[in-house]
């Protein structure tokens, strides 16, 4: 309408005003101040974009000839300087907003490079280090080349791969703090009770926690690392994991034992000299989960004393279930109850089959009543299990769930 209805004379100072400046030249120092910001981050100098000086350029050439420009060529300058100028404000917009993409790439690797540190997986740093260097390197030349679709193809590349190594990365801490809060802690407990059983004193115990410790963590940050750097699939390192976990979980016995330089025969009680509590049962538990669904609940049981232990029922996690009939174990004995797990709605909700096994005595045809539910676990897992004793106190453990199909989707 200004360039149509003002004199020549006012016409090119009018919309020069109305056109350029505040907006323009505000986005304009807002997109370059970026770029100086990004340059700080990237360590380099990023150019002014070709194709966005350009533009500048073009828009003021077609606003001086707008301004000289005859009513008859009007409506053809104006057409072409409104199409200049949405040009020019779309690639400056799409240059801020990939300065501010970029931002958030760097934030995020630091992020994952912290989290990796946080989980004490500092030796895998590296590979996150590696894969902002390719992504730095590719963001560097799309920057220099001053082509601002390129610009945003390898930012758009860069945020794919990093969401993937995020995810990658939250499966590496959740393997870790399975290992840390369930198996390493299966261990040390089965250290706690062969230490007990034997009378085993002195730093050995300790020494052999810390041996055990750092083999198994090595182990499962080896395989992690393999994923990480390409070596293997996601779904190999998967494998793996879980078939090192279940090996881990199946020999922790043996290996605790040759550890501790003690060769496992029969249960014997030692005497201790110091305040050992040797007045509850030894308890560990596994449960079994196999490809078809079903479920198989293995509890084993010491007795360490020497008088019979009665025991009345057992939970696992928010299920409680209470036996028809007493199960004993008799002093200085060991054996297993078994069970298998009635499921419902993805959740555990009762027991069935129920068996004893080794030096347990209980009624034949004993079930439980149960009550509450367990939700069915992933696995590897840790689930909280208690025993219930006939006089009425109870014995806390921690029930390892195996799946045997060995192909437990943990979002990889």
């Amino acid at each position: 309408m200004a360039s149509l209805l003002l004199p020549v004379k006012e016409r090119g100072t009018v919309i020069i005003y109305i056109v350029t400046p505040p907006r323009l030249e505000q986005l304009n120092a807002s997109a370059f101040a970026s770029l100086r910001q990004l340059s700080m981050e990237l360590n380099t100098t990023l150019p002014k974009p070709q194709q966005l000086a350009q533009c500048y350029l073009q828009l003021r050439e077609l606003l001086n000839s707008l301004t000289n420009s005859s009513t008859g060529e009007t409506y053809v300058n104006t057409s072409e300087l409104l199409n200049e100028y949405s040009s020019c404000l779309a690639q400056t917009n799409a240059l801020i907003n990939a300065s501010n993409t970029t931002h958030a790439l760097i934030a995020g690797f630091i992020n994952a490079s912290n989290e990796l540190n946080s989980e004490g997986l500092t030796n895998l740093t590296p590979y996150v280090l590696n894969a902002y260097n390719q992504c730095r390197y590719e963001l560097l030349n799309a920057f220099n080349s001053g082509n601002i679709t390129l610009i945003k193809q390898t930012l758009e590349q860069c945020r794919l791969r990093l969401h993937d190594y995020m995810y990658n990365l939250q499966y590496a801490g959740q393997v870790m703090n399975i290992t840390r809060g369930g198996y390493l802690y299966y261990v040390n407990s089965t250290i706690s009770n062969l230490v007990r059983q034997y009378g085993i004193s002195g730093v050995t115990p300790t020494l052999c926690y810390v041996k055990l410790n750092n083999s198994v963590m090595s182990n499962i940050t080896s395989i992690l690392r393999e994923a990480l750097n390409g070596t293997i699939t996601p779904i190999e390192a998967q494998y793996l994991i879980n078939e090192y976990l279940n090996s881990l979980l199946n020999s922790s016995q043996s290996m605790v034992a040759g550890c501790l330089g003690i060769n496992i025969g029969p249960p014997r009680i030692h005497v201790p000299t110091s305040a050992w509590n040797t007045t509850l049962p030894v308890v560990t538990g596994k449960m079994l989960i196999y490809d078809n669904g079903t479920s198989r609940l293995i509890i084993n049981v010491v007795n360490p004393t020497q008088t019979a232990i009665y025991i009345t029922g057992l939970g696992i996690g928010g299920l409680s279930c209470k036996f028809s009939s007493i199960i004993t174990i008799g002093g200085n004995a060991h054996g297993s109850i078994e069970a298998s797990l009635i499921t419902a709605n993805y959740e555990f909700i009762g027991m069935e089959n129920i068996g004893v096994f080794g030096s347990i005595s209980a009624p034949q045809g004993i079930t439980a009543s149960c009550t509450g539910q367990l939700l069915s676990p992933y696995s590897p897992a840790v689930i909280n299990g208690e025993l219930y004793l006939g006089n009425g106190g109870n014995v806390t453990f921690y029930i390892i769930t195996m799946n045997l199909n060995n192909m437990v989707n943990y979002g990889w």
